[in-house]
């Protein structure tokens, strides 16, 4: 933007020296063309605004079938389940729910760890400037060969597949203090099958708009996993047409579903960052 301007007043001045390695510009010139730049260079370099997010990821695990779902019920007892959930998604997961906050949360939170099997996968902040991406990524890395034939000879190197829970959000400011947010949530399992990276995914993207300092919710992305595990007499169990009379196998169904918990704050001045700092370097 800044060499934009420089060249519209180029007429106005007798030289110009851009430097982008250090950011600066050096311009030669009357004293009113100088006033008029540097006017116009107030208007044009503002620092972005930002936004410091608290991110809190849950998954617990569903073993009982009554208990499909984490239920956010407020002060007056309004429930999450059943809200109408708009989003880009053309087929958004079923029993996916979204929901700014109105109140603290930090209690429900802590009586959905007591009460249920349930792991805090991440609790960190995030520092993201307006209208730029950020993402935050719990789970693990997936390595696969890949294989290329280039002038006869045969090329292998590793790539990664990101496995777990990722969250990616896009932060909006508006002057009036709200924040639009763009968040895409992604929950995936993997595995490498004949050497090929096998994805399973529950994901969504959608767009809310909150107070500075409000929290969102997101749950509802429940993965099912199904484990047959075979024991029995050693030896005598792989036995053909015998086995089957010294083995038994067991069935374990797994239902889990990742809760996301998300609090912007705009950061406002460089106090505010100075505090923050320190809990960032924590993380």
């Amino acid at each position: 933007k800044a060499r934009e301007a420089v060249k519209n007043l180029a007429a106005k001045v007798e030289g110009v020296s851009i430097d982008p390695d250090l950011n600066t510009i050096t311009i030669k010139g009357s004293l009113a063309a100088l006033e008029e730049i540097r006017l116009l260079f107030e208007q044009i370099d503002i620092r972005p605004k930002q936004v410091l997010v608290e991110a809190k990821i849950l998954q617990v695990n569903l073993e009982d079938e009554p208990f499909w779902g984490v239920g956010y019920d407020d002060s007056k007892g309004n429930k999450l389940h059943g809200l109408a959930f708009q989003s880009t998604d053309v087929n958004p997961p079923n029993g996916l729910y979204i929901r700014a906050l109105h109140e603290d949360y930090q209690a429900w939170l802590q009586t959905i760890i007591t009460k249920t099997n349930s792991d805090l996968l991440a609790n960190t902040k995030i520092l993201a400037m307006h209208n730029k991406s950020a993402r935050l990524i719990t789970g693990y890395k997936l390595g696969y060969y890949v294989r290329q034939v280039q002038d006869g000879t045969v090329l292998e190197s590793v790539e990664f597949l990101n496995v777990g829970t990722q969250l990616q959000f896009t932060p909006l400011i508006s002057s009036d203090g709200f924040i639009t947010m763009t968040i895409m949530p992604k929950v995936s399992e993997g595995e490498v099958i004949d050497g090929l990276p096998q994805e399973q995914t529950t994901e969504v993207e959608t767009v809310v708009t909150v107070r500075d300092g409000q929290s969102i919710i997101i749950g509802g992305l429940i993965r099912k996993k199904r484990t047959e595990t075979e024991s029995g007499i050693p030896f005598l169990m792989d036995l053909p047409l015998l086995g089957g009379l010294f083995k038994s196998t067991s069935i374990k169904d797994e239902k889990k579903e990742t809760v996301i918990l998300i609090t912007p704050h705009i950061v406002s001045d460089d106090d505010f960052l100075d505090s923050v700092n320190p809990v960032i370097s924590e993380k």
